[in-house]
C-alpha cells in the first residue's frame, strides 16, 4: 500500500476544490505493482462537510490531531505481517480513486 499525502496550508476548511488537484498528482504516480494507494489530507483546520461526504480521501490529519497526538497512525494503518503485501491490483501507473 502507498500513502499518498496532500499537504495544504490554507487559513480555512479544505473544500472540495482540492479533488482534481489531488487527481492529477496521483495520475502521475507509478506505485510497485499489487500495491493500492491511500490518499490522506494534512491541514491546518481539515476538511469542510462537502469534502468529508465525498470520501475521497482516507485519512485526515490537522495540527491539533499532530500537536496533541490524537491522530490516526498512518504508519498502523499500512503495516503487514513480513513478506505480505496487498492483492488489489490497480491499471498500471495509476492509483485507484
Amino acid at each position: 500500500m502507498v500513502t499518498v499525502c496532500e499537504i495544504k496550508y490554507r487559513d480555512r476548511l479544505i473544500s472540495t476544490e482540492v479533488i482534481p488537484e489531488m487527481e492529477r498528482k496521483v495520475a502521475l504516480l507509478r506505485p510497485p505493482r499489487g500495491h493500492t494507494c491511500e490518499r490522506a489530507l494534512i491541514s491546518l483546520y481539515g476538511p469542510d462537510e462537502a469534502l468529508r461526504a465525498a470520501g475521497y480521501f482516507h485519512h485526515y490529519v490537522t495540527l491539533r490531531d499532530i500537536l496533541r497526538g490524537d491522530g490516526p497512525d498512518l504508519a498502523a494503518s499500512v503495516r503487514r505481517r513480513p513478506g505480505r503485501r496487498s492483492t488489489t491490483l490497480q491499471a498500471p501507473g495509476h492509483c485507484a480513486p
